[in-house]
């Protein structure tokens, strides 16, 4: 069993990154339960070959992230 907590984003390099945190009830004792970040493990889901993208810095276009399609921004 997982339990996930979704957090809106993080800002990485003026790109909104969604991320998930997991934590895994199982391996945690009861007296650890209070120190959840022993048991929390941040995930960030990759954007296809980030780096070979070109990164506008323009905030319209910045929002046009969401709309990744297919690995495409959509501008050919």
């Amino acid at each position: 069993i997982h339990t996930v907590e979704y957090y809106p984003t993080i800002k990485r390099n003026d790109v909104l990154i969604p991320t998930t945190m997991w934590m895994n009830p199982k391996n945690t004792m009861q007296s650890e339960r209070s120190q959840l970040q022993k048991a929390i493990y941040c995930v960030i889901p990759l954007i296809g070959n980030i780096q070979n993208r070109q990164i506008h810095r323009d905030r319209e276009q910045i929002s046009g992230c969401q709309g990744l399609e297919g690995g495409r921004t959509g501008k050919d």
